[in-house]
C-alpha cells in the first residue's frame, strides 16, 4: 500500500527522472543554439530532497538484510574517494549524485510507474512531447556531425533508450509498438551510440519474445527490412559507420583498441591494490578514460567495489526472476506496465554495467533504487500472502 505522502513524492521523483534523462538531452544538445538551465543538476538535487521520504517510508524488516550490506560498501566506497590521491572536491557531488540521488530517484519513479494504469495519460504527453523535442535536435545536428559529437552523444542515446522504454510500454496496440521500437532503433543509429543502439535492440527483443512469439517476429521482420533498404539506398551510411567497424574490423576500431589498453592498465593497478583498488588511476596519464565494463568496479574500489556491484546485479536478477513470472502470467493488473519497464530498464542497464560503461555509469544507480523499491514490492506481496494464510 502507499502512504499518503508517497504519491506526491513518486511523482516528484518521476519529473527528475524527465529532467536528468530526455529534457537534459535536449536543452544539453540545443545549448548550441541558445541558453539553456541546468535541468540535469536540478534533478539530481531535487533527488537528494527525497531521501528524509525513503528513510521514514514504511517496510518490511526484511529488506533491510540486503539494504543494510550495500550502504556499508557505499559508505566504504565514499571513504575510499575521499582518502584517494586523485580525490577532488567535485568527486564528493560525484558520491552524493550517483549514490544517493540516482538511488532515490529510480527508487521512486519506478513507484510511479506503478501507478501507470491511473496517470498513463499525462506520463504519455510528457514523453511523447519530450522524445518529439530530442528528435528534432539530434536531426539538427545530424547536419552538424562535428558540434554533436562534440557534445556528450551518449547522454541524447541513453534518453533516448530509456524514454523510449517507457512509450513502448505504454502502447498497447501491437503494430503502434513494433514501429515505435523499429523507430527507436533508427534514432539510436544516428546518434551513433552503439552500447545504446545493441543493448536497446536486445531488450526489446526479449520483451517482445516474452509477451508474445508474434510481436518478436514482426519486430525482427520490420527491423531487418529497414536495415535492408538502408543496405540498398545508402550502403555507405552502414559500411562507414562506427558499428561495422567494431563487427567487421575490431582490429582498426581506436575506441575498442583504447579500451583493451585501458583494461590491461587497470589490471596492473589492481595486483597492486586488490584490496582497495586506486580511484581515478587513469587521471595520471589520460584525462575522461576509464574501462568500460564491471571491473573498473574493482580496478576503482577492490574488493569493496566488485562486493558492491555484485549486490545489485544478484539483488536486479532476483527481481528479474519475479518479473518475467508476473509478466507470463499476462494479468491484465495495475502492474503489468510496472513489472514491463523494470524488465527493459534492467536488461538494458545490467548490459551497460557488465559490458560497456565505467562504475560512474548514472542509470546503473538509477536501477539500483528501481530494484530495492522491486525488493520492497516484493517482500511486501509476500508478506499479505502470509497474512491471508
Amino acid at each position: 500500500m502507499l502512504s499518503r505522502f508517497t504519491l506526491p513524492i513518486c511523482f516528484i521523483a518521476f519529473i527528475a527522472f524527465l529532467m536528468i534523462y530526455p529534457l537534459d538531452a535536449i536543452v544539453y544538445i540545443g545549448s548550441f543554439v541558445f541558453s539553456t538551465p541546468p535541468f540535469g543538476l536540478i534533478g539530481f538535487v531535487i533527488g537528494l530532497f527525497i531521501i528524509p521520504f525513503f528513510i521514514i517510508e514504511h517496510r518490511p524488516a526484511n529488506f533491510y538484510y540486503t539494504f543494510l550490506p550495500y550502504l556499508i560498501l557505499v559508505i566504504l566506497s565514499g571513504v575510499l574517494i575521499i582518502l584517494s590521491e586523485h580525490y577532488i572536491i567535485e568527486d564528493l557531488w560525484l558520491f552524493f549524485r550517483l549514490f544517493f540521488s540516482a538511488f532515490m530517484i529510480g527508487y521512486f519513479t519506478i513507484g510511479y510507474f506503478k501507478l501507470l494504469s491511473k496517470h498513463k495519460t499525462i506520463i504519455s504527453a510528457f514523453l511523447i512531447v519530450i522524445m518529439v523535442g530530442l528528435g528534432l535536435f539530434i536531426t539538427y545536428h545530424s547536419f552538424s556531425k562535428e558540434a554533436y559529437l562534440t557534445a556528450n552523444y551518449l547522454r541524447f542515446s541513453e534518453s533516448i533508450a530509456l524514454s523510449g522504454f517507457v512509450l513502448l510500454v505504454l502502447t498497447d496496440k501491437i503494430l503502434q509498438k513494433v514501429l515505435l521500437a523499429s523507430l527507436m532503433i533508427i534514432v539510436l543509429f544516428m546518434a551513433e551510440s552503439r552500447f545504446s543502439l545493441f543493448a536497446f535492440t536486445l531488450s526489446a527483443s526479449f520483451y517482445f519474445f516474452l509477451i508474445s512469439r508474434k510481436l518478436f517476429y514482426y519486430f525482427i521482420g520490420i527491423s531487418s527490412g529497414i536495415i535492408l533498404v538502408i543496405l540498398l539506398i545508402t550502403p555507405d551510411v552502414i559500411f562507414e559507420s562506427r558499428f561495422y567497424r567494431l563487427i567487421f574490423t575490431p582490429n582498426e576500431d581506436t575506441s575498442l583498441i583504447a579500451r583493451k589498453e585501458l583494461f590491461t592498465t587497470g589490471l596492473e593497478v589492481f595486483k597492486k591494490q586488490p584490496m582497495w583498488g586506486d580511484y581515478a588511476y587513469y587521471k595520471v596519464s589520460c584525462s575522461g578514460c576509464y574501462v568500460h565494463n564491471f571491473m573498473s568496479f574493482l580496478f576503482e574500489f577492490g574488493i569493496i567495489g566488485l562486493n558492491l556491484v555484485l549486490v545489485v546485479i544478484l539483488l536486479t536478477f532476483r527481481n528479474l526472476i519475479t518479473v518475467i513470472k508476473k509478466i507470463k502470467l499476462k494479468k491484465e493488473s495495475e502492474e503489468k506496465y510496472f513489472y514491463e519497464i523494470y524488465l527493459l530498464f534492467s536488461i538494458y542497464i545490467l548490459f551497460g554495467v557488465l559490458f560497456s560503461k565505467h562504475w560512474d555509469y548514472t542509470s546503473f544507480f538509477f536501477l539500483t533504487g528501481t530494484s530495492f523499491f522491486m525488493l520492497k514490492h516484493r517482500l511486501m506481496e509476500l508478506k499479505s500472502v502470509n497474512n491471508l494464510e
